[in-house]
């Protein structure tokens, strides 16, 4: 085998296993947006307008910033250099109405690391580790648990300044 040869065979291979890695850190956040949904208990998977209307869905997966958040398919996402950029919608509702009141958006990465999968999110100062076999399982909850401490500290009534004259 010519010295060309084997290095067409080894790129074939690199190129093998980045695509294989793609393709795991990918399917993770779909499943990450499934177990999401499972986690916090929704009554449906979808919010409902006045009236009857279904509305999107609770738990909604795509990109950009709470301002320019758009939903997409998790098999449309690429990594790059081994990293994959997400976000992470949650729309709060009204309890009565059932209308939207909230979207806050999660804005994430996740790549491999020496321990398994690591989550990151703006807002926690360190990754979320999951070993590949909870991922292979569905088991996000160490992330859930993350982003439902990082949104009740965003929505903490305590923190809003209010003063009486009373």
């Amino acid at each position: 085998m010519s010295v060309f040869d084997e290095l067409n065979a080894q790129y074939a291979k690199f190129d093998a296993a980045i695509n294989l890695q793609c393709h795991l850190l990918v399917k993770s956040i779909g499943e990450l947006a499934i177990g999401f949904e499972k986690y916090l208990e929704l009554p449906h998977i979808h919010w409902f307008q006045e009236g009857g209307k279904r509305g999107d869905r609770y738990v909604r997966l795509g990109t950009g910033t709470p301002k320019t958040f758009k939903e997409q398919a998790w098999p449309t996402y690429t990594a790059l250099d081994g990293v994959v950029s997400f976000s992470l919608a949650l729309t709060l509702t009204d309890s009565e109405s059932g209308s939207p009141r909230f979207h806050f958006v999660f804005e994430g990465t996740v790549q491999f690391g020496q321990d398994g999968y690591e989550y990151r999110f703006n807002g926690l100062e360190a990754p979320v580790i999951l070993s590949a076999v909870e991922v292979e399982s569905g088991d996000f909850k160490k992330v859930c648990d993350e982003l439902v401490f990082l949104l009740k500290s965003r929505i903490n009534p305590e923190s809003i300044l209010i003063k009486k004259g009373n």
